[in-house]
């Protein structure tokens, strides 16, 4: 009788080159995106339910996943850090480092990531991008890109991140907090470039996207990748011209956009989900930053 381990490793080889000739194809593009990692660095292990994620099994899945489509695009709606307790500065620090070993394309910046200050986050080097930053006269401009273009053979790519300003824990302080601006003007005008330049728009944010739609617009974006629910992936769905996915908390799995298009348009997807379980083993590369952080 086979075990499950077993089973659920042929299982994910099976759907894993399911993908392989829809990715060598001149109008296919290959997305792999994840939201909210929320300071988890490992998975919890308390329960059969919630040993899934952590970034030692990440690292092994996003090796496997890009043997197989060389040319995949791998970004993350950020919400990478936490601070509900005394160590999750530390834990952050490495999280940071962690995920410079995993080599994303992009990576958006929500209010959790900035709660160290600005420099913390920028310091180390990661893809970041906030599409929507403050712009008050004489204030210091924030370390990071506003969009960010990832090529992969004849596609190209324009990222963007939309940081939600009502969800900013600053505005119940006095004075004035310029990290983000609430107008969508240059927003707009940015995206409008990127489609005349025949480039695919991808757009996170921590709003759904029906509050997106109301208070920023869709117009240009071809995919939304919408605030993140509770550990578990949203169905992808179509709202007019967008393509709209939902990443799940925690860090506990991956979803993947296999996508066809035509024209600059999003002609037609497949949608998987990705689960990181036990059965999935830790990357052997990763082991000395998982020493040093247990050291500390």
């Amino acid at each position: 009788m086979l075990n499950k381990p077993f089973c659920k490793l042929t299982m994910f080889l099976c759907v894993l080159f399911t993908w392989v000739p829809l990715a060598w194809a001149d109008n296919a593009l290959s997305i792999v995106y994840s939201g909210n990692l929320d300071g988890e660095l490992e998975p919890c292990g308390c329960s059969a339910e919630g040993n899934f994620g952590g970034i030692k099994r990440r690292a092994t899945l996003l090796q496997q996943l890009r043997e197989a489509t060389p040319d995949l695009l791998v970004i993350s709606a950020g919400g990478l850090l936490s601070t509900n307790g005394p160590g999750d500065r530390l834990k952050g620090e490495y999280i940071l480092k962690g995920f410079v070993l995993l080599n994303y394309d992009a990576i958006g910046v929500q209010w959790p990531d900035l709660a160290y200050g600005p420099g913390f986050t920028a310091d180390a080097s990661l893809p970041w991008v906030l599409s929507n930053p403050g712009s008050e006269k004489g204030a210091e401009p924030l370390p990071f890109s506003t969009d960010r273009l990832i090529t992969r053979g004849k596609q190209r790519v324009r990222f963007f991140s939309w940081l939600d300003i009502t969800d900013s824990p600053l505005q119940k302080m006095q004075g004035q907090h310029g990290l983000a601006d609430a107008s969508p003007k240059k927003f707009h005008a940015a995206l409008q470039r990127a489609k005349k330049e025949g480039e695919l728009t991808v757009v996170s944010t921590t709003l759904s996207s029906k509050q997106f739609a109301e208070q920023v617009g869709l117009d240009n974006i071809d995919v939304l990748i919408e605030g993140a629910a509770y550990e578990v992936y949203g169905e992808a769905r179509r709202e007019n011209h967008t393509l709209v996915v939902q990443p799940g908390s925690r860090g506990m799995r991956l979803g993947r956009l296999d996508l066809t298009l035509k024209a600059g348009r999003i002609a037609d997807w497949q949608h998987t989900v990705l689960p990181m379980p036990e059965s999935i083993a830790d990357a052997p590369q990763l082991q000395t930053w998982y020493d040093d952080y247990n050291a500390k």
